[in-house]
């Protein structure tokens, strides 16, 4: 700090004294400045982004209880060790010594340890609300009438099979190819339907509300009121007849 506060002073006293510098010599300087004082602010900041992710990660497993409930008992107290035992060791004396590389790489050694399992139990709580949203558009009634008992069936069969095969699963009983694995088969097998039903309501929705504004708006002409309500008509009676076959592009279109 002192070091910073000389330099910047020395920095201000020279322009002070040099009013009239060419862009070269201020250029000059300003390097200069730069390459004595640029070292300790990496440093500072190395040592500053240590202390800040140690903090983050001990009040994680104070607070977060959605990461805690995904967290092994063995996983949350290895990690809660590897923490204060990392805090425990940076005193003030030893965190002023390290340098900006020592910081850096005790930083990854300890993001190495700790975050595959918070990874891990981030994955699993991304994927159980997934989950339990899936299941919620399944039930929405605006979209109800665009998906068939029979598919809404073997959606919900689909997300039935991954909710039990991950349920009470904690950090340390799963791999992440699993975990991704799942969210795959959600990502292919059932998003595709819903997405598809939500397509379906927004088309027959924006035909209804066209020809709506087109009767009731008095500026429109009766022949550009019977050209909307023909292609709403068009429209609608087209979804009925092939909107449960059809794919996502062609609704679109």
């Amino acid at each position: 700090k002192k070091l910073l506060d000389n330099e910047t002073q020395d920095a201000l006293e020279w322009l002070k004294n040099n009013p009239q510098s060419s862009k070269d010599k201020l250029d000059s300087k300003r390097e200069q400045l730069y390459n004595k004082v640029q070292p300790t602010i990496e440093n500072a900041e190395a040592k500053l982004d240590l202390m800040n992710y140690l903090n983050k990660i001990r009040n994680q497993m104070k607070s977060d209880d959605s990461l805690l409930n995904k967290l092994s008992d063995s996983d949350r107290k290895r990690i809660e060790n590897d923490i204060d035992a990392a805090i425990e060791e940076l005193d003030d004396r030893k965190l002023q010594n390290l340098s900006t590389d020592q910081a850096k790489q005790k930083k990854n050694s300890i993001e190495s340890k700790v975050e595959p399992a918070i990874q891990k139990a981030t994955e699993l709580n991304d994927l159980e609300q997934f989950t339990n949203d899936l299941r919620d558009q399944l039930n929405d009634p605006n979209i109800a009438d665009y998906i068939s008992k029979d598919e809404k069936k073997e959606l919900e069969k689909i997300v039935d099979t991954v909710q039990n095969s991950m349920a009470n699963k904690k950090s340390e009983d799963v791999s992440m190819d699993e975990i991704e694995n799942q969210i795959k088969k959600l990502e292919e097998k059932v998003l595709p339907g819903i997405e598809k039903a939500h397509k379906r309501s927004d088309l027959d929705t924006y035909a209804e509300n066209s020809c709506e504004k087109a009767r009731d708006d008095t500026d429109v002409s009766k022949s550009d009121k019977k050209a909307v309500e023909k292609s709403t008509n068009d429209a609608l009676q087209w979804s009925d007849k092939n909107g449960e076959y059809a794919t996502i592009n062609q609704i679109d279109t």
